[in-house]
């Protein structure tokens, strides 16, 4: 996330911004985000475990039937503090 030039205008998302993670995107949380109007999340978004008290903050947070929030896996388990807000 942290990475402004992974985004299409080469800026990390502000405040109040509309973002959509499009389908072919794996996109790495790793720092807490500004506070977004809307996130859609049609492609997948995961949280980097080895970090803590790192989030996603947004009015709306829309997941779509090809996207996914990962929190953690079987393989790799969440064990830090994370939030959405």
């Amino acid at each position: 996330w942290s990475n402004a030039n992974i985004w299409p205008e080469k800026t990390i998302p502000l405040d109040n911004q509309d973002v959509e993670i499009p389908v072919n995107w794996r996109l790495k949380v790793d720092v807490t985000t500004n506070k977004l109007k809307n996130l859609i999340i049609r492609g997948e978004v995961y949280y980097d475990n080895t970090l803590s008290n790192i989030g996603i903050q947004a009015q709306n947070i829309l997941i779509t039937d090809t996207g996914k929030l990962l929190l953690g896996t079987a393989e790799s388990p969440l064990t830090n503090n994370v939030h959405l807000t």
